[in-house]
Parts: C-alpha cells; sequence; structure tokens
C-alpha cells in the first residue's frame, strides 16, 4: 500500500492552526463584550481597540517573523507563537484594568495575524507546489469552522461558568488543539524527510516549476548521463585481490539498482507531467532520425578529446542495447 504523502498531514496541522486563530477575531471578543463591560464599565470602543492594537502591532511584527521562518522553518515558531497565544487568553481570566486587556488580547491578535497566519501560507507553500492552491483553500477551510464553532462554544461556557473561567478553558484549548499537533509534527521542507513538494519524483518535480509555461514535450531522449567512480590503478592493486573482487561486485550490483531507480524516475515524471496538463508528443520518425545523426556527429566530435574510443565505444554499445530492448 503507497504511504500518504505528508505534505497533507501538514495541511491537517494548519487546518488546525486556522481553527484556533480565531480564537482573537472580533466575532469571539463581541461575545465577551457584554459581561465584561457589565463588569468594568469600560465602553465599547475600549474594548474594540485591543483588536486595532493587535492588528497594527501583526502587520509591524510580520517582516521579522518571515525570515525566521525560512532560516529556521515553521516547527518552533508555531509551537511558541501558539504558546505565548494561549498564555496570553488565559491570562484575560485574570485582567482588572483596560491595558490589562490591550496586552494579553493585543499580544494574541499579534501572534495570530503577525506569525501564525505566515507560519500557514509558509507550510503549505514549502510541501505543494502544483496541488498549492488545493491545499491552501484545505488549510482556510479551518479559519471558517473555527469562526462557526468557536462561538458556540464560548457562549455556552460564559452562560454555564462566567466569563472568567471561558478565557482560560479558550487557553487551553487553543494550546491542546494546535500547539501539541505544531511540536509533533509540523516539518519545515519535505527534503528535510527525503520526499519532494507534491511527493513528485525528483524530475517530475523539477518540471512542476515550470508546467504552467510548457504544453508539450517529446517524448525522445535528447541525452544520456554516464557516471564512474575512478581510482588509480596502482592504488586499486595494493588491496587483496579477495577485496577486490567484493568491491567490484558490490558496484556490479549497485550500479544495476542505481540504474533501475533512475529509469523508475523518469518513468513516474513523465506521468505527474502528464497528470498536470502537459501533453507528451511523440514525434515523426523523420525527426527521429535527424537526432540521431545530428548525436552521432557530435560525438565524433569528443572521440578522442574528451572521451576515449573505447570508452565511447562501450557507451554506445550500452545505449543500442537499451534501444533494442525499448522496441
Amino acid at each position: 500500500m503507497k504511504k500518504p504523502f505528508y505534505g497533507w498531514v501538514i495541511v491537517g496541522v494548519c487546518f488546525l492552526i486556522g481553527v484556533t486563530e480565531v480564537g482573537v477575531f472580533q466575532n469571539i471578543l463581541s461575545i465577551f463584550m457584554k459581561p465584561m463591560v457589565g463588569d468594568f464599565g469600560w465602553s465599547r470602543a475600549a474594548v474594540t481597540g485591543a483588536i486595532a492594537v493587535g492588528s497594527i502591532s501583526g502587520g509591524l511584527v510580520s517582516p521579522l517573523i518571515g525570515p525566521i521562518l525560512d532560516r529556521y522553518g515553521p516547527r518552533m515558531v508555531a509551537f511558541f507563537g501558539i504558546l505565548f497565544f494561549s498564555i496570553g487568553l488565559s491570562a484575560l481570566m485574570f485582567i482588572r484594568h483596560i491595558w490589562q486587556l490591550y496586552l494579553f488580547f493585543g499580544t494574541g491578535r499579534m501572534i495570530a495575524v503577525g506569525m501564525l497566519s505566515l507560519v500557514i501560507s509558509v507550510s503549505v507553500s514549502n510541501w505543494f507546489v502544483s496541488q498549492r492552491g488545493r491545499a491552501l483553500g484545505i488549510t482556510w477551510i479551518g479559519e471558517r469552522v473555527g469562526s462557526a464553532l468557536l462561538p458556540l462554544m464560548i457562549q455556552f461556557l460564559i452562560l454555564a461558568y462566567g466569563w472568567r473561567t471561558t478565557w482560560g478553558v479558550l487557553g487551553v484549548v487553543v494550546f491542546l488543539l494546535s500547539g501539541i499537533p505544531s511540536i509533533l509534527f509540523l516539518r519545515r521542507r519535505p527534503e528535510d524527510m527525503g520526499l519532494l513538494p507534491d511527493n513528485a519524483p525528483p524530475a517530475g518535480a523539477i518540471s512542476l516549476q515550470w508546467f504552467t509555461r510548457v504544453k508539450y514535450l517529446n517524448n525522445i531522449p535528447l541525452s544520456y548521463l554516464a557516471g564512474a567512480i575512478v581510482v588509480k590503478k596502482s592504488i586499486f592493486k595494493k588491496i587483496p585481490q579477495a577485496s577486490q573482487e567484493v568491491i567490484m561486485d558490490c558496484f556490479k550490483d549497485y550500479t544495476v539498482k542505481i540504474k533501475q531507480v533512475v529509469r523508475k524516475q523518469n518513468q513516474d515524471a513523465v506521468r505527474v507531467m502528464e497528470k498536470h496538463g502537459i501533453i507528451i508528443r511523440k514525434p515523426p520518425r523523420q525527426e527521429v532520425e535527424k537526432f540521431k545523426t545530428l548525436s552521432k556527429k557530435a560525438m565524433k566530435r569528443i572521440e578522442g578529446k574528451h572521451l576515449a574510443h573505447q570508452v565511447l565505444a562501450e557507451v554506445n554499445g550500452y545505449l543500442e542495447q537499451y534501444r533494442k530492448e525499448k522496441q
């Protein structure tokens, strides 16, 4: 069974972050406004001013958070951001003065706007290229879900336990729902886990960077790659004969495996490109023969200068053998 692409786990974590960052949106504060204004006698304008302070602060912080995300990745940024976000929400259960509302709620709003929104965008963008729109669309549904469900939960808790307890519960819920998943599952880039964006093979991942600009590709191989590990003969002869045989057997075995892996990745890359709208065109036989003629001319120019006659003959032999197998 094929293992699911880890990028969708990243989408799930960012979805949860989107759900919880709603905790400092105006629709949440508006539910707390009536009981808090009733207890302290503050004006509604003074209470909602905390939203403006937090939003402006978030805008100022964003340019500082961006480079940190680029350098260290979103995992620890998200975790500590959510941790302080949760602490700020929970601290609101102890407030007595308006400046404390601005400090705790404003800080939470700043973190949500200036930090967590960037974490979501950067995390998903790092893991997806061709499917980035779909992944971001699913991620931002979390915000809508939070806007629909959190107000219901908060209204129930305020009626049942009071607004102070509700702030504390909200802080705990935010941390458990998004802080813990962030530290456990967020990863910086797919390359850190031996993967590539969209779970594409190497060549396919490269092609996805420009697949919107290209509509057609020829299915004729125009180049091939030869690799070698060079060891000085006099040094190699100093190795015991038994060890020489083991080394040669290992090289032969792994060379075959590498060839099989590369060919499979090339086939996967073609499928990825076709899946994303690139049309693989089979050129007419006359064009193929022209390419072969040009290839032979190019080989003659490098024969004896850049490649020895014997090496080039062996390469051509392998190439002809491969072509016969394909036929």
